[in-house]
């Protein structure tokens, strides 16, 4: 691995923000901030050995400071949505903020998206970064520790794990939300790229995008992307679900007994990004819109430039019978793991 680099990206409240590179000696880069424990750039060859950023992202720090798309952020507490922002734990109800639709999602906005972290540990394989959350931040209960780690190798793969512990019974589901182009340009739709997956259903959702408890296993959709589809076919479907979201943002169950999880390929260049994970789901989602605040270059982005794959326990569990456990208690440790891997087809 080459020596690190770390320079200030920016100021977040008097603060300043800090940018770390990691780069091996083939050429794979991985840059990360501290805000938002974001990744702002992951650099992979195409089939002429040709080396350019595969993330989506703002050109200025000051565009990533609350960023609806939170492109490349960290998701967390509690990734996804929670229907009406409403649980019940250890027989006490807890009213989240509505963030979204009357839903909560993505941790609202004390989410690990808007924080500054702190540097706990960094060398030349990456970084470790690190917050602690007051009790009641963001009506969730319990102080919680929160360490992201991300590590790039000699071969290239990105590594990305969380630990979290909690003096009280609280929630935890966190994600990332680095959205994928292997044609390494915004100003491209990922319709060309092949996207291969290992699940074993679509888990269908309302309007609000709240999982129905029902899961879809036997839809021309699901059966193509077990085989992989471009996402011009998957756009083009007429499956009720991805008319609604007018892409995918959906969950999807995972198959646990495969250690290949699913995978990207561009045809064109011949990129292709695999992935796995200990984490029994997926949430995928296309860049389906965007906000009146969203801008690349001055302009609107258009639909379907990036793909996010996020991956998580089921969303709304807490809420959701047989949809997994997302209870961390007291002084137990959360520990999750998911690993990029680049290569060239």
């Amino acid at each position: 691995m080459k020596d690190y680099q770390v320079d200030v990206y920016g100021t977040f409240e008097g603060t300043e923000v800090l940018r770390y590179t990691f780069e091996n000696e083939a050429g794979h880069r991985l840059v990360v901030m501290t805000y938002g424990a974001t990744i702002l750039e992951y650099w992979t060859p195409d089939k002429n050995n040709t080396f350019e950023n595969i993330t989506i992202g703002f050109d200025n720090f000051e565009d990533y400071i609350q960023n609806a798309p939170k492109w490349g952020a960290a998701i967390g507490p509690v990734g996804g949505r929670i229907a009406k922002g409403q649980f019940t734990l250890n027989g006490q109800d807890y009213q989240l903020e509505t963030n979204q639709n009357g839903n909560h999602l993505h941790g609202g906005t004390t989410g690990f998206d808007g924080v500054l972290f702190q540097v706990d540990s960094v060398d030349n394989h990456g970084i470790t970064l690190y917050e602690a959350r007051p009790d009641g931040t963001g009506n969730y209960p319990g102080n919680l520790q929160t360490w992201i780690t991300y590590s790039l190798d000699e071969t290239g793969d990105l590594q990305i794990d969380y630990k979290m512990e909690s003096d009280q019974d609280t929630l935890v589901n966190p994600t990332n939300h680095t959205y994928f182009n292997l044609l390494a340009d915004d100003q491209k739709t990922v319709d060309s790229t092949i996207f291969q997956l290992n699940t074993k259903g679509l888990v269908t959702v309302n309007d609000n995008s709240i999982p129905t408890g029902q899961i879809d296993q036997e839809s021309d959709v699901v059966k193509g992307l077990q085989e992989g589809l471009t996402f011009a076919q998957i756009f083009a479907s007429d499956h009720p679900q991805l008319v609604s979201a007018g892409g995918l943002d959906h969950p999807f169950v995972l198959d646990l007994d495969v250690t290949e999880k699913g995978s990207l390929y561009e045809a064109s260049n011949g990129r292709r990004l695999s992935f796995e994970t200990d984490r029994p789901a997926v949430v995928v989602y296309t860049s389906n819109g965007y906000d009146d605040k969203t801008f690349i270059k001055g302009q609107v982005p258009k639909a379907h430039i990036g793909v996010a794959l996020e991956t998580q326990q089921l969303p709304d569990a807490i809420n959701q019978e047989g949809f997994g456990d997302i209870r961390l208690l007291a002084g137990q440790v959360f520990q999750s793991t998911t690993i990029y891997h680049p290569s060239v087809v």
